[in-house]
This record gives structure tokens, C-alpha cells and sequence, in this order.
């Protein structure tokens, strides 16, 4: 399993996918339920990669079948079916699947003060590329409010790491608008000042998007 997560991670999406099926197929292994899922999740991300979405509907199902009997979903899995819409450009069908996703993780115990934050953030995205500005705008700042509210003082790291993102992504949202001051107030106040790394994706964007902002003003 750790071979074909690896392959996985290398973009070697079909070896790791041979790499479960002999998982799944050899009786020998003696899988239990939970260990399945773990598989069964991982080859779906996989196909979703491969753009092989028949192939993730199949596996899909297999997957509801355990959660039916009791088996936990890896709780950072949670949002394989919305990506799925998204990638297909059902941007409906992805916003609606992944507030029911936001719904099942509040719903769980088990989870994390980041990944609802997280989910907020996804979704705000998610409405962005629909470009309906005003709802991506709304769950942007949700996803700060609520990381404010159960990461900034427990978790620091975790609150900037997606702090960051979603001031990122509003400040991307304003130059799509052509709202270029607010971009360039964003950037300049609200990330620039917070990233200590300066050998980081977002750093980069920043100015990128710092500098595309000066230019169409």
C-alpha cells in the first residue's frame, strides 16, 4: 500500500493502481473493512487523476457500501466527489455535493480544527470559478472567521497556512473583477507581511499578481 501511495505521489497513478487491485484481489492479504477503504479511497484519487471519472463512480459505490456497514471515510478524502464535478465543470453539482461534504464533517466527531476551514475555503473557490463573486467572497471570509476561531490560538501554524490561502485567493478574486486597488491592498497588508518563506508558491503568485494588478492601473 505504502509502494502504490508512492507511485501515487510521483504521478504514477496506474502503477499504484495495480498496485491496490493486487491489494484487493489477493485473498492472502485477508483486508479488513477499514483497510479496504483505505485502498479503495487512495485508487480513486488515482482515477480521479487519470481522469478515468466512470472508473470513480465505480469505485464510488464500492465505497458507500462500507460506509453503510460502519467503516470511518478518511476524514481529508472527504471532498474526492466535489473535485470530481469540478473537474467535469459541473460547477453546480460541485457546490452542491461539498456543502453536503461540509454538513457530514460537522457531523463527525473526529475531525480536525483545519478541515472545515479548509472546506470553506474550497467552496469559496468553487464559486469563483462559477464566477459568482459575491458567494466566493462570503465563504473566503468564512473560512477566516471560523479558523479564527478554532486555530489561532491553538494551532498558530495551521491559522496562517490557511489565512494565507484564502487572503490569496480574495485577492485573486478582486484582480478578476478589476477591483486592482483592493488587489494590491490585500496582497501588500494581508500576505506579503505574513509569509516568512519566501521560496513558496504563494509568494511568487503574490507578486504576480502584485504586479499584473500595477499594470492595469
Amino acid at each position: 500500500f505504502a509502494l502504490g501511495l508512492i507511485d501515487q505521489i510521483q504521478h504514477q497513478n496506474l502503477e499504484a493502481i495495480s498496485k491496490f487491485n493486487e491489494l484487493l484481489s489477493d485473498k492472502k492479504y485477508n483486508l479488513s473493512e477499514r483497510e479496504t477503504m483505505d485502498i479503495y479511497v487512495a485508487m480513486q484519487e488515482s482515477y480521479l487523476k487519470l481522469n478515468l471519472y466512470s472508473k470513480v463512480f465505480e469505485i464510488n459505490k464500492k465505497i458507500n457500501t462500507l460506509i453503510a456497514n460502519g467503516v470511518d471515510y478518511p476524514l481529508w478524502s472527504y471532498n474526492i466527489q466535489s473535485r470530481l464535478y469540478l473537474q467535469l465543470q459541473q460547477f453546480d453539482k460541485a457546490i452542491s455535493q461539498l456543502k453536503s461534504e461540509i454538513t457530514l464533517l460537522y457531523k463527525n466527531p473526529k475531525r480536525d480544527s483545519l478541515i472545515i476551514p479548509s472546506a470553506y475555503n474550497d467552496l469559496g473557490y468553487y464559486y469563483h470559478l462559477k464566477k459568482d463573486y459575491k458567494n466566493a467572497l462570503s465563504y473566503y471570509n468564512k473560512a477566516i472567521q471560523t479558523a479564527t476561531k478554532s486555530l489561532k490560538t491553538t494551532n498558530p501554524f495551521a491559522y496562517k497556512s490557511i489565512l494565507l490561502s484564502s487572503k490569496s485567493n480574495i485577492a485573486n478574486l478582486h484582480l478578476d473583477r478589476n477591483e486592482f486597488k483592493k488587489t494590491i491592498s490585500v496582497i501588500n497588508e494581508d500576505i506579503l507581511p505574513k509569509i516568512e518563506n519566501k521560496n513558496t508558491p504563494i509568494y511568487i503568485q503574490s507578486y504576480l499578481m502584485l504586479g499584473e494588478a500595477y499594470l492595469k492601473t
